[in-house]
């Protein structure tokens, strides 16, 4: 990263999906509980490297952080189903660090459904919570990624973005 001169990377927390899991017979941690570990992790790293690499919340930060000379670190949360329709939920991630949200992966939760085979699936729409957080999520600066998110979610997004 160094050598190519990159001024950020996005960290994703992706959240195993559940139905994999237990077709394994294995159990995951609770959503929450699995994005507090990962978030420790990087924060733990980023200090450990805090010659290299900082947090960034924004495009101040980054600036700040290349005028620095360190790689800025921007956390992401890859499938908002953890939000589980909550506004507080939200606030506490925005608190956190969270900077960007991939709205679905592959299964519909509180903003809508995913990219689908189903042309039924394709057409539905972010759902009244999807709705309310995208423009919550955009007034806190918050980046909505809709690459796994229904066409008709991408449509909702882009009216409201």
């Amino acid at each position: 990263m160094q050598k190519g001169n990159y001024m950020g990377q996005f960290f994703a927390m992706f959240l195993p999906p559940r139905q994999f899991a237990e077709r394994m017979g294995r159990t995951l941690p609770e959503d929450d509980e699995m994005i507090r570990i990962m978030s420790s992790t990087l924060y733990r790293e980023l200090e450990k490297h805090s010659d290299l690499i900082a947090f960034a919340g924004n495009a101040a930060d980054l600036e700040k952080n290349n005028k620095d000379g360190k790689m800025s670190a921007f956390l992401t949360i890859e499938d908002g189903r953890s939000v589980e329709g909550s506004f507080e939920k939200l606030q506490g991630y925005y608190d956190l660090g969270v900077r960007l949200i991939s709205l679905t992966w592959n299964y519909a939760n509180c903003f809508g459904s995913p990219n689908s085979l189903d042309k039924e699936v394709m057409n539905t729409g972010l759902t009244q919570f999807g709705k309310e957080a995208i423009e919550w999520m955009n007034d806190k600066g918050i980046i909505v990624d809709v690459s796994h998110l229904s066409d008709g979610g991408f449509f909702d997004v882009a009216k409201l973005s």
